[in-house]
């Protein structure tokens, strides 16, 4: 795994020649920034986080917010390309969105839909209202929007990639768009983000300025996969082939190409030779284990010995304090005097063992 910045860029991804990656998997690490910045071919585009273990992507992205650029609300619904624009993802790209992001509308009497590839084409869409007359929107508990003035939508799984196109239409035609009352975004974003207060009360302002909406950096999740076109028809069978080359790893079929995986879930990288720990992270996690029962039953051992000593030592110290009192108190002349009269020996002499 190289480094970019802060962000680790383990094998099948890399920078630079195309030996470092596997085709499709390459970055841009743009090192005129401090700390440098790991760009997925857009420089809107920055990626801080990239799992393995989960075949994501995390981006951050400006200029996400999507808006209405005629000025008019008329009617008819206005399409966007999401091909090439606004993510500069193609066909062929090896990402599509995940289920953990959200499709997010703001704005009066407003509807968005999202569309796939795929059939049903739709993967998301939602609707949101208020009254022109509204001056402040109230939110409800827990999400911040439950159509009234914004609304959220979970993304379904796209089979075939990235979504295809973005539908934007106004409910409530032919009215000036100054008499709104909240400007309308369409947005992808991951799931959570926009529920913080500070993120919504920002883009729920009525003098929102459209450049500090456009400068505003909105997280998404991307899931990533090889694809089938150059692998050998025999990689989902053979974990040690043209994907997955690591020993103690598996390979998984997806929608359209396959992830690797190491067994248990060590956290190694199964895409490179030797990656995944297998048998020693098996016999390290036993040893611990062994070492851990060993240490516990040592400890019980070590208090119960120190127990016995401390009895122990309790004990003698009573029996030496008895012999002292014993001698102090004339016990020895006492025992000569009763000597010769046995029969009351037993009555009189209290000995160091009662």
């Amino acid at each position: 795994a190289t480094w970019c910045g802060d962000v680790e860029v383990p094998y099948p991804f890399g920078i630079g020649p195309s030996e470092c990656y596997w085709p499709g998997f390459n970055l841009t690490c743009n090192r005129d920034h401090d700390p440098p910045l790991l760009l997925l071919g857009n420089p809107d585009l920055r990626v801080v986080n990239i799992s393995l273990a989960n075949s994501t992507v995390r981006i951050v992205r400006t200029n996400a917010l999507i808006r209405r650029g005629d000025n008019s609300t008329s009617a008819t619904p206005w399409y966007w390309p999401l091909i090439g624009n606004p993510f500069l993802f193609y066909g062929e790209e090896p990402y599509s969105l995940s289920t953990s992001n959200e499709l997010v509308v703001t704005g009066c009497n407003t509807q968005a839909m999202l569309f796939g590839h795929g059939d049903p084409a739709i993967i998301s869409g939602c609707a949101s209202f208020c009254s022109h007359n509204d001056t402040h929107i109230t939110f409800g508990s827990g999400k911040y929007c439950y159509g009234m003035g914004c609304c959220q939508a979970r993304i379904t799984e796209s089979i075939d990639g990235m979504p295809k196109e973005l539908l934007f239409k106004w409910l409530d035609a032919y009215v000036a768009e100054d008499l709104i009352p909240l400007p309308a975004f369409v947005f992808i974003a991951e799931e959570g983000w926009f529920d913080q207060k500070s993120v919504a009360g920002k883009l729920m302002r009525k003098d929102r300025e459209l450049t500090s909406a456009a400068a505003m950096e909105v997280p998404i999740l991307l899931r990533w996969e090889v694809l089938h076109n150059g692998l050998s028809p025999k990689v989902s069978s053979r974990p040690d082939g043209d994907l997955c080359k690591s020993k103690h790893s598996q390979c998984k079929l997806g929608n359209r190409g396959y992830t690797c995986h190491c067994n248990d879930d060590d956290g190694g990288n199964p895409y490179v030779p030797n990656g995944c720990k297998g048998g020693r992270a098996k016999f390290i996690k036993g040893s611990s284990i062994i070492i851990g029962v060993g240490s516990g039953a040592g400890l019980i051992l070590l208090v119960l010995l120190a127990y016995f000593i401390s009895y122990k030592l309790k004990h003698q110290r009573a029996q030496m304090l008895k012999q002292r009192y014993f001698e102090q108190n004339r016990g020895q002349l006492l025992q000569q005097l009763v000597s010769q009269r046995a029969d009351i020996a037993e009555r009189m002499i209290i000995t160091l063992k009662s």
